[in-house]
């Protein structure tokens, strides 16, 4: 079975940095997003449906700045 390498965007906190370097040897491109920049895209009150519509909103900005892996 072939994997299909995929750009993959999410906010980075502790646990998302060991994630994407996961992605990154199975050849996916990761992209994690300062916390900070996605919260003024979360409407109300922040939950995980809401955070997600956030990241997918903010992914798109053409001024978003991406944390690097470590």
């Amino acid at each position: 079975m072939s994997v299909h390498p995929m750009l993959m965007r999410w906010g980075a906190s502790g646990s998302e940095r060991h994630i994407g370097r996961f992605c990154l040897q199975a050849a996916h491109e990761p992209r994690l997003m300062s916390p900070l920049y996605v919260r003024p895209y979360v409407k109300v009150h922040k939950n995980d449906d809401r955070e997600a519509k956030a990241i997918a909103v903010s992914a798109t900005r053409a001024a978003m700045s991406f944390v690097a892996i470590k």
